[in-house]
């Protein structure tokens, strides 16, 4: 769905001032026409005044995957059947690769790949991405994917009805593929749509939304128009081996959610929603990992937009995070702005944020559906900061930190 309609889906819930017709919208053609990164001009800020530019921007198409590298010293950005390897300060491409099938989702591990089609589980070979192991999903659609760090086991989201027997909302569910053996397990009773998994790989949370037609209201103009609502849920699952032990569940995380995002230390997880919780607050909550119903603190949009999305710093007690019209950063712990650490220049619509996998650049994608850009803000670091970022980089382990495997198929062995 592009980025209008969600917005417009949006404004139905928040506002009651749309149709359904407009949740319906098409998503336009996106177009990709630069491979390589630039360097930007000075921008005007988010006020209208000058601010230094960009270290470099790379146009996007409107469906795209970006991820951390597994070395933690580069951007991995999907664009359906290709994949481009970027600096993560200036947005050089140093690698493109095709792929023999269209992609939603990638990973990386120490030895290959995990990519996710519309109906298999891919392990691609790390040097020539060509396909060295294909599992079925024996579904028609799949939605997400999260790989445990400590195990050769992916989660992904996908719909599957049962033959039937399940309702749409149940039908969305999560499956769990063993990446040496090939076996697929869809537990009962595991919904989900969204999906992300504890860095420590303790916890799995996963999330739905379902929006529906419930009888009609009076316009301000005096006209009949539908009335909508929505239920949204957050899940949260404890991680046994390769089983899932259904934990909590927030049934009003929001209202007109989706997206998952989920902090570096395993302490705080976000449900993105437009309207925000309370409805009406439009923030983004960060919610307790051990208790999804619990809200630890949130971030502020209102007066701003609707809330779009959020990155938590992978060593500093920051976060960043956006509406459809200005990006912010916050203390991570009080939920205050914090004003000090980027200078972002004037941008159309932004729609996601990212740190670096070292924490030293902001990078945001903004703008239309036919013109996605991604940008790269170095950040404004003090001393002390710059010294914590300098001794987690000295410590930091590649993750997923798993024993080697032989990818052809024929079991685990254990690195030497």
């Amino acid at each position: 769905m592009s980025r209008a309609a969600h917005m417009t889906i949006a404004i139905v819930l928040v506002l009651a001032t749309a149709t359904l017709g407009a949740k319906q919208g098409k998503s336009r053609k996106p177009q990709n026409k630069q491979n390589g990164a630039t360097s930007q001009p000075a921008d005007a800020d988010q006020n209208g005044s000058s601010t230094r530019a960009s270290t470099g921007q790379i146009s996007l198409p409107e469906h795209h995957a970006l991820v951390p590298s597994y070395d933690g010293k580069s951007m991995i950005l999907l664009t359906g059947k290709t994949i481009k390897i970027l600096d993560p300060h200036t947005l050089a491409v140093s690698k493109t690769t095709d792929l023999s099938r269209k992609y939603q989702a990638i990973a990386e591990r120490d030895a290959y790949y995990v990519a996710l089609s519309a109906a298999t589980l891919d392990l691609l070979d790390k040097q020539t991405l060509a396909v060295t192991r294909s599992i079925p999903l024996r579904t028609s659609e799949t939605y997400g994917l999260a790989i445990h760090p400590t195990q050769r086991v992916a989660f992904v989201t996908l719909f599957d009805d049962s033959g039937g027997t399940l309702k749409k909302g149940n039908a969305q569910r999560i499956a769990i593929v063993n990446e040496t053996t090939g076996e697929v397990q869809k537990p009962a009773n595991c919904p989900g749509h969204w999906i992300v998994i504890a860095p420590d790989g303790k916890r799995l949370f996963s999330s739905t939304k379902e929006i529906y037609e419930d009888g009609v209201q009076l316009a301000p103009g005096g006209d009949l128009m539908p009335k909508y609502g929505d239920i949204d849920r957050l899940y949260s699952y404890e991680i046994s081996g390769t089983s899932l032990r259904s934990d909590k569940v927030n049934k009003q995380p929001g209202a007109n959610g989706g997206p998952l995002r989920i902090a570096p230390d395993s302490a705080s997880v976000s449900y993105i929603s437009a309207a925000g919780v309370p409805t009406y607050a439009y923030n983004i909550p960060a919610f307790d990992p051990a208790d999804v119903t619990q809200v630890l603190v949130s971030y502020s949009f209102k007066g701003h937009g609707f809330p779009g999305d959020i990155a938590y710093h992978p060593v500093l007690p920051l976060v960043a995070a956006c509406s459809d019209q200005v990006v912010r950063l916050f203390d991570r712990a009080t939920g205050d702005v914090v004003t000090d650490k980027v200078q972002i220049g004037k941008m159309k619509d932004p729609h996601h944020v990212h740190f670096s996998p070292d924490g030293r650049c902001l990078l945001i994608e903004s703008g239309s559906d036919e013109h996605r850009v991604l940008r790269s803000y170095d950040l404004n670091l003090n001393d002390t900061e710059k010294k914590q970022i300098d001794a987690a980089e000295q410590t930091r382990k590649p993750s997923p930190s798993v024993p080697a495997v032989d990818i052809n198929g024929r079991g685990a062995r254990q690195s030497t």
